[in-house]
């Protein structure tokens, strides 16, 4: 099988086996309880169409270019492969609600979507009743679809009756104005009768119209690009009714309004999501106001910039360091910042730095590398690149930062089996490359509490996403995932098998992991038993009792205790894990929750969990 064949195969199994646990992606029961003219308390009403003696497969509309559907957690778990075989030329789906809510099937849906290759847009279904929230709800779903390949528009969803009283006009435009800015087309979605009575104001004509009338004819009498014609449509694999839509014609007979902020950045590229990621949080500037300039080779000063605008532009004194950056130009302060946190050299030969000269694949991965010892991350990681015929060209000075680089997916390969170490950068590569160091997982939002243990995690090696795209924080991490991760703090020692436990085959991905760290009295199977279980889901105290005994294997002290008194649980604890726990509780490796009332020994650890208490672990013992 070829390389790129196997990393297809596998993400396919990854995204199968997020699939079966997509309940847990949001972990907390949506509490959205939708009231219109087509919900009520969050339940469809059964008996809005208005031609259910009608067959709805007979509708036909005389400007329909693309028969779709839109989605929710309404339709539950869908069979996307069977939606894609029944004819649907695109999707538009739920992300969420109002300021907070997410639609606990919307990463499942967008990720067979892509997988599948379907067309797609998203809707956020609004709550809003000023500007500010309106504001806050678009910004919501700019960090949500961020890396996302959408095809069709980002949707306001305007209905819920709680705010006929606002002025939907100001609020409408304020959502429209702050998804357009950062480079997405945009619309709204409503009914017929409030586009006639509440969203009637010539202003929204800039914005697509997706108007829901569901008859067999649409009368409404302005422009609009969607037509949703039924909610009591059928479709191949999805269970229960959903809503069928026509698109109507094409972008361009609607004004064209497929606007970024950058006019040689189209949509469907590769590298839009990326470059509107860098625009938004203001890292890189365009060539100009509307030109990003995504094919012109990147210099060495731009990308010394975007890092110096990543860490919020420090001021810096000046210093005559290098002959061809003087003061006042417009990259002097980021390059003397980036020399004086040891991000970036001159050249040895002239003691120039170069601003203006194109800046090497292998160049990028020493500055990159730099930045993240700044950032104090672990950067050690090491990915074995005997599989690039051009590993070999690698300059001595880029080695180390170059393996990393590959390991963690910041660079990779220009094709299959060429990494091109010497080769140049264009702005558009570099916008996916800053996106990638930044946020590497799309469900890993930098306002998290455990968002810094994560990209830590993610940056030593030590633990893994669920796939490229999806670490799942919110998932309970199993007695097997937590043996590798261990294994892999150990630099994975060389393991021979034996038939130790019986649920613990050969060649598993776990198997040496789980062997290693039973040899290393690190863990044991169940009592009275020869299993181990490795697909059980890990107590918090379990953990902890691990952690104890890697640290006694590596011979570190582990006299430091705590007292369980301020914990209400503490006597849940089991015997076993008694030492174990007051050892991660005197550490501040393991902390409470609650505002540190409850310990919960018995509570299964999440992802989350595991990553800060690996990194504390990891930093408290100066690994």
């Amino acid at each position: 099988m070829k390389k790129a064949e196997l990393k297809k195969w596998m993400f396919c199994l990854l995204v199968m086996a997020f699939s079966l646990g997509s309940a847990l992606h949001v972990c907390a029961e949506e509490e959205l309880k939708e009231n219109s003219w087509r919900y009520k308390d969050g339940e469809l009403i059964s008996t809005l169409d208005a031609y259910d003696a009608v067959d709805v497969s007979e509708i036909t509309h005389p400007e329909g270019t693309k028969w779709g559907i839109d989605v929710s957690h309404h339709q539950k778990e869908i069979d996307w492969e069977k939606v894609k075989s029944d004819g649907v030329d695109f999707v538009i789906i739920r992300c969420g609600y109002g300021v907070e809510g997410e639609d606990r099937y919307w990463f499942r849906n967008i990720a067979e979507c892509e997988r599948l290759g379907i067309p797609y847009g998203v809707y956020l279904y609004s709550h809003a009743t000023t500007t500010e929230l309106a504001k806050q709800e678009a910004e919501r779903v700019l960090k949500m679809v961020e890396d996302c390949n959408l095809s069709y528009p980002i949707f306001y969803d305007m209905e819920d009756n709680s705010t006929k009283d606002a002025d939907l006009t100001a609020i409408a435009n304020t959502f429209c104005k702050t998804i357009q800015k950062a480079g997405y087309p945009v619309g709204i979605y409503s009914g017929k009768n409030w586009w006639n009575t509440y969203l009637s104001d010539p202003s929204l004509s800039k914005w697509y119209r997706w108007v829901a009338q569901w008859n067999t004819a649409c009368d409404y009498l302005g422009d609009y690009t969607i037509w949703q014609y039924t909610s009591k449509g059928h479709v191949d694999g999805i269970e229960g009714n959903v809503d069928l839509n026509y698109q109507i014609g094409y972008p361009a007979d609607h004004g064209g309004k497929y606007v970024g902020p950058y006019e040689d950045v189209a949509r469907d590229q590769w590298y839009s999501a990326a470059v509107s990621y860098v625009y938004q949080h203001e890292i890189m500037d365009g060539l100009k106001e509307t030109v990003f300039g995504p094919a012109e080779i990147l210099t060495r000063e731009q990308f010394v910039r975007a890092l110096w605008s990543m860490e919020g532009k420090p001021e810096v004194k000046y210093q005559n360091k290098f002959p061809d950056v003087p003061e006042g130009e417009k990259y002097a302060d980021a390059v003397m910042w980036a020399s004086q946190n040891g991000i970036v050299n001159g050249y040895t030969d002239s003691g120039k730095f170069g601003p203006e000269n194109s800046i090497t694949r292998e160049e990028i991965s020493k500055m990159i590398q730099a930045y993240a010892k700044y950032k104090k991350y672990p950067a050690a990681a090491a990915a074995d690149l005997s599989d690039y015929k051009d590993a070999s060209n690698i300059n001595e000075f880029a080695k180390e930062s170059m393996s990393w680089a590959v390991k963690t997916r910041l660079i990779r390969g220009v094709t299959e089996d060429t990494l091109s170490p010497q080769g140049v950068t264009n702005r558009a590569e570099c916008a996916t490359i800053l996106r990638r160091f930044l946020e590497p997982y799309r469900d890993v939002r930098r306002s998290e509490w455990y968002a810094e243990n994560v990209l830590s995690a993610y940056y030593s090696g030590v633990m893994t996403g669920l796939n490229e795209i999806c670490f799942g924080p919110n998932e309970v991490l199993a007695r097997a995932q937590f043996a590798v991760i261990l294994y892999r703090m150990e630099k994975e020692p060389e393991t021979e098998y034996t038939e130790k436990f019986s649920d613990v085959g050969k060649d598993i991905w776990y198997t040496d992991a789980i062997l290693w760290a039973n040899e290393a009295k690190i863990v044991t199977g169940y009592t009275d038993t020869d299993l181990f279980g490795p697909s059980d889901k890990i107590t918090r105290e379990q953990m902890a009792v691990m952690m104890y005994r890697y640290a006694l294997y590596k011979r570190y002290d582990v006299s430091k205790e705590a007292d369980f008194t301020q914990f209400v649980d503490a006597e849940s604890v089991d015997e076993f894990a008694k030492d174990a726990m007051q050892w991660a509780v005197g550490m501040e490796i393991i902390t409470g929750k609650e505002e540190g009332t409850v310990l919960d020994p018995l509570g299964n650890a999440t992802r989350a969990e595991c990553a800060a208490i690996v990194m504390r672990f990891i930093e408290k013992y100066g690994m």
